[in-house]
């Protein structure tokens, strides 16, 4: 007779061996028959100048996808407009005042078609006012003798934006008005050069226009303003000198943020940047050296820049100086 082990070895082989095969995938295999016609096709959004369609899944297990079919009129030719693997689409860019009829097929992993399905239809009419745009941002930029001001902004969810307005004030939380709009823009960015002055801050907000002229609600404030160049004191341009521990700069006319960059070469090759603050303004402040070599009778370039938001692009920059270090001079 089997002691208890030896039984409870034999129920484990026979429990491994039988459920093998449950886990055996079945092979789909191409049996000629195209899927069956899409069922349940209905329009659930039609407004400005978008519809929305939606249907059951079919039921055979080897669907791929659905082609979608539109047309402008429903006795003429279904024109093949997209594909996808869900079972809702949404068409946009459509004509505020045109209806658009769609139907669908299925198509299996093996290329096989099925015949398409019933018709719905639906005129996307504008009701409903646009979203405005959103991640607005802004640079102040006071480069190369020229003042602009750099709006890039994210834009609105609704897909029938014509353009943006851009509003302009020299006062917070103020109200877009026709007084207040300086421009519009197709894409979403606007460079601002308009009567800009050195020292004066500027809001803007952005409204979005749909193509049926409504308009938007006003999208948040943003705000910046154009600071005067940094100007360097020490060293000055093309001097030659021996070792030194600290850069000296004046300070611009409001409080900032700026970097002064050291590199071997006029366009490229940093050596060190260097990051602070300032709520000095118009003064001469000591920037020390930590962490630099100079080697001796090499140029080195500098150049100090200024923020006033916490990003990458700068506000203002000085002129780039060279110096030579020339040990004992």
């Amino acid at each position: 007779m089997m002691n208890s082990i030896t039984k409870l070895f034999f129920a484990v082989f026979l429990l491994l061996l039988f459920s093998c095969d449950r886990d055996t995938p079945v092979e789909i295999v191409d049996d000629g028959i195209p899927p069956a016609k899409p069922t349940g096709l209905r329009i659930f959004r039609a407004n400005d100048g978008e519809i929305g369609i939606e249907w059951n899944h079919n039921l055979e297990k080897d669907i791929k996808f659905y082609k979608i079919f539109r047309t402008i009129d429903p006795d003429d030719l279904y024109l093949l407009i997209d594909s996808t693997t869900a079972i809702y689409y949404f068409d946009y860019g459509l004509e505020y005042d045109s209806t658009y009829y769609y139907k669908i097929s299925a198509v299996d992993q093996f290329g096989n078609e099925g015949v398409m399905s019933d018709s719905v239809f639906a005129t996307p009419k504008n009701i409903f006012k646009p979203f405005p745009p959103y991640y607005i941002h802004i640079n102040a930029r006071n480069w190369d003798d020229s003042l602009t001001i750099k709006i890039t902004f994210s834009p609105s969810f609704s897909t029938d934006v014509d353009y943006y307005e851009i509003h302009r004030q020299k006062n917070s939380s103020f109200l877009p008005d026709s007084g207040s709009l300086i421009g519009i823009s197709k894409n979403y960015s606007y460079t601002d050069k308009m009567n800009l002055e050195l020292l004066e801050k500027y809001y803007y907000r952005i409204i979005s226009v749909d193509k049926g002229g409504l308009k938007s609600q006003a999208s948040t404030e943003v705000s910046d303003l154009l600071l005067d160049k940094p100007k360097q004191i020490f060293p000055q341009n093309n001097e030659s000198l021996n070792y030194f521990a600290e850069f000296k700069i004046q300070t611009t006319s409001l409080p900032a943020d700026y970097k002064l960059v050291l590199q071997t070469n006029e366009i490229y090759g940093p050596k060190v940047e260097l990051n602070f603050s300032s709520n000095q303004t118009n003064s001469i402040i000591s920037v020390p050296i930590r962490n630099v070599t100079f080697e001796p009778y090499v140029d080195y370039y500098w150049r100090v820049y200024t923020y006033t938001k916490n990003n990458n692009i700068p506000n203002s920059f000085s002129e780039l100086y060279k110096f030579t270090i020339v040990p004992g001079g």
